[in-house]
């Protein structure tokens, strides 16, 4: 899945087929679905902060919204707030089990709470220039898609109880994966490249 249509500040329009300035690449999937007669096809909408370094907003959306749901999460956990128990704690849900294990602190959630909060600085940084990260992206691409796969198998276990990780986190890592994959900076090719450092 990739974008097809670039528009600037001011000339969003209509996204169809023909041969009106809208249309950037008719030989792809969308424009011959679309062509054929098929009313059902897929669109990805961004808005792009800069294309000189591209940078998608997509991700430092997620990035704020990643420092802001796990840092107060790791909060919570360090003064064991009521409000995450598991009986009685109206945000209980936003966690798994309990704030506590029996009488003793839960030692390793707000462990692996921090390294979310991290992990949301650095796609702050990726936001700037996704091109020098993305290493860094790829692994948050594949780790969230492995993440949110066994998230979902090990709700489905206990679906009375955890059926609520489907419209939370499920979702926020699966949608996390999914649109790295879209706006991910391609490689370039080998070609390209040559020509490149030739000309240079």
């Amino acid at each position: 899945m990739h974008p097809v249509i670039v528009t600037a500040p001011g000339e969003e329009a209509q996204v169809d087929y023909g041969d009106g300035p809208m249309v950037r690449h008719p030989s792809t999937r969308k424009y011959r679905n679309v062509q054929a007669g098929n009313q059902k096809v897929a669109l990805v909408v961004d808005d792009v902060v800069s294309m000189q370094p591209y940078t998608p907003r997509f991700l430092r959306i997620y990035g704020i919204l990643t420092l802001i749901i796990f840092s107060l999460l790791f909060v919570g956990f360090i003064v064991q707030t009521p409000l995450l128990a598991q009986h009685g704690g109206v945000l209980n849900w936003t966690i798994w089990n309990d704030v506590r294990f029996g009488n003793e602190h839960a030692h390793v959630p707000p462990m692996l709470l921090l390294i979310y909060v991290v992990w949301g600085v650095f796609l702050l940084r990726a936001a700037n220039n996704p091109a020098a990260y993305s290493s860094f992206l790829s692994f948050t691409m594949w780790a969230n898609l492995a993440h949110g796969l066994l998230m979902a198998a090990q709700a489905l276990t206990d679906i009375d109880r955890y059926w609520s990780k489907f419209l939370t986190d499920v979702p926020f890592v699966l949608v996390l994966a999914l649109g790295i994959y879209v706006w991910r900076p391609r490689a370039a090719e080998p070609a390209a490249s040559a020509r490149s450092a030739e000309g240079a």
